[in-house]
């Protein structure tokens, strides 16, 4: 039943997980009232409207949707990237490990998302190229390829060490899948 004012229709069939009871239960206390009651409260406060609903672990906020998108579609926006700023993306040799104001002035100068610009940004410095100034390098550089007051700590190496490895990795198992079928196929 609606109240006139647009405000939805309140629940009145709201049951306890525990015991089986409706949602006068909130103010009695039977074995899980005091963990059931606040699931009970959020559930008729999400009812009226008055709270929103928290994602589940299946549906993604708009923020972590948008990232994977960019994930997905992050070539075409590194291209972009090299096209704009030759100097710290296009030659392996000269790309620098990049200083942490670069991700917002990125978003700003394309136009993009701070959460696209961060998945990009995911895979740019997932790259083997991006580890490998990591580990050689000890001084972050803005989008000028000027050196920024930041240092690349130890963290970070570590970090680009492990993420080498992980690629090493994928690379061994794709290379041993692609043997794998081609051997199947000549046999």
């Amino acid at each position: 039943m609606s109240s006139g004012r647009g405000l939805p229709p309140v629940r009145r069939s709201l049951v306890c997980e525990c015991c089986d009871t409706r949602v006068h239960h909130l103010e009695s206390s039977c074995a899980g009232a005091q963990d059931t009651r606040w699931r009970l409260l959020r559930v008729l406060l999400l009812s009226l409207g008055s709270v929103s609903a928290a994602p589940s672990g299946k549906e993604k906020s708009p923020y972590q949707a948008d990232r994977l998108r960019a994930v997905k579609e992050a070539r075409p926006a590194i291209e972009a990237l090299k096209v704009k700023w030759p100097a710290i993306f296009n030659d392996p040799k000269t790309i620098k490990p990049l200083a942490s104001p670069v991700l917002s002035q990125v978003a700003a100068a394309l136009g993009w998302s701070l959460s696209c610009t961060r998945g990009v940004f995911h895979v740019w410095k997932s790259r083997n190229d991006y580890c490998r100034a990591v580990l050689r390098d000890s001084v972050r550089v803005h989008l000028d390829g000027s050196p920024s007051q930041e240092v690349v700590d130890e963290r970070a190496r570590e970090m680009a060490k492990a993420q080498l490895d992980k690629n090493a990795a994928r690379n061994a198992a794709r290379r041993a899948r692609e043997l794998a079928e081609m051997t199947a196929k000549s046999a």
